[in-house]
């Protein structure tokens, strides 16, 4: 079966929603099973797809790559090396990329802009790595969340890639909006395929796609054979941009940062060149919105961006539109804003930023406190964005902390001058 036609037959399952057999105890079997596997394993090969379907088809990438992962002697962490590519939706460039750990420290190479990153490994957590090597293999807890969730059930058995698979639905809180689907082959355990539903919330004017969904695919597995120790390192291209990995931050179960904890710092440049950074912002509310020219839910919430910043001008709050993952540099993003009249404060080249936020498709919006942390996180788009931005930052403006933070914050700029 092609990678289309899997997605095509995803569909129709996340459509009806409904198990075949309701066999919770059967389904919890066959996840410990594949969880004693995972432990036993000593290495596996495989090729990865990940891909957005329904919404986030229009704004998620496509990545394709070969993964190898091998147990470390040093550490409890396997060794990984991912080599792949990944395109954008409707994008005409294929954007090749690389990714080795060693289990102790990583490196990762974006072959299409030149940068290479290096640090520990658990501060190395590019979108590649977690989407295209799920926590199922090679470790002894892969499937703890799994085990401990909600409920489960088992599906109609399934054929991916080849390969007859238990189906496995999870349902990881009462509300039953944390779901997965996980197939894992009859024969080997092993995951061959997870499909995450995403919902996309239903707005006047907005038709919700039947379907939205993260769909991650392992196809051609190799188990326990030999691969050199050599193949976990990766030196530095010539010409390449050297930065560090960004230290991961605590994130929500829909895969944004958490409320409550400190936002990444970032330093961007504005339509004039001028350095805009996060930490010369403390004492404001500060809303960030990830885009690009080529979304068009992105958009579509730009002039309600707009509507924002005006509202709140005369406040201690400032929005920002971040421009990231553009295909052919930022001429169309700058053209786009030009022609559309919009004067809020606009941000480019925000890549990095976009991996350090965890942005898996955009918009993404995120609103940070006086005091640097994060208050609120959403993606998409949806028409009553600036009632809902207000109300979060209206009831955090009133706080007792919000309002020392922006006197304090007035007091060190009068002290300055």
């Amino acid at each position: 079966m092609t990678r289309l036609a899997y997605v095509l037959a995803a569909c129709i399952t996340l459509v009806t929603g409904k198990s075949v057999m309701a066999d919770a105890a059967s389904a919890k079997k066959i996840l410990a099973q594949a969880q004693s596997v995972a432990a036993e394993i000593k290495s596996i090969s495989f090729d990865a797809s990940f891909l957005g379907d329904g919404e986030l088809g229009k704004s998620l990438p496509v990545m394709d790559a070969v993964v190898h992962m091998s147990r470390a002697e040093s550490s409890k962490s396997p060794m990984i090396r991912i080599d792949g590519s990944k395109s954008m939706p409707r994008g005409l460039d294929s954007m090749p990329f690389r990714f080795v750990s060693n289990g102790v420290t990583a490196a990762y190479a974006d072959d299409f802009r030149k940068v290479y990153m290096s640090g520990t490994d658990g501060d190395a957590n590019p979108q590649e790595r977690i989407r295209l090597v799920p926590p199922y293999y090679l470790t002894p807890d892969a499937f703890s969340r799994e085990l401990e969730a909600k409920s489960l059930a088992l599906g109609k058995p399934r054929e991916v890639a080849g390969v007859l698979c238990h189906v496995v639905e999870v349902s990881y809180d009462a509300t039953g909006l944390q779901r997965a689907t996980i197939c894992l082959g009859q024969e080997d355990f092993i995951v061959r395929s997870v499909i995450v539903p995403r919902p996309i919330p239903a707005a006047k004017n907005i038709t919700p796609s039947v379907v939205s969904a993260e769909i991650f695919m392992a196809r051609n597995v190799a188990i326990n054979r030999e691969i050199a120790a050599k193949s976990f390192s990766l030196a530095l291209p010539n010409g390449y941009r050297v930065q560090p990995f960004v230290a991961p931050t605590p994130r929500r179960s829909n895969g944004m940062l958490a409320a409550g904890t400190n936002a990444p710092d970032w330093t961007l440049q504005d339509v004039e060149g001028n350095d805009v950074s996060l930490k010369s912002l403390r004492g404001k509310v500060v809303v960030i919105d990830f885009w690009a020219s080529w979304c068009g839910p992105c958009k579509m919430a730009m002039p309600y961006l707009q509507k924002l910043h005006d509202k709140y001008k005369d406040k201690p709050v400032k929005v920002f539109s971040v421009n990231c993952r553009e295909r052919r540099g930022d001429a169309a993003a700058r053209k786009y804003i030009q022609d559309n009249k919009l004067t809020y404060p606009q941000l480019f080249n925000g890549d990095d930023t976009a991996n350090a936020y965890m942005v898996r498709g955009i918009p993404t919006m995120y609103v940070i406190g006086t005091d640097g942390k994060i208050l609120h996180a959403e993606r998409g788009f949806r028409p009553d964005l600036v009632q809902s931005m207000s109300q979060v930052i209206d009831e955090h403006l009133k706080q007792p902390t919000a309002k020392a933070d922006d006197a304090a914050k007035s007091e060190k700029t009068a002290k300055a001058g």
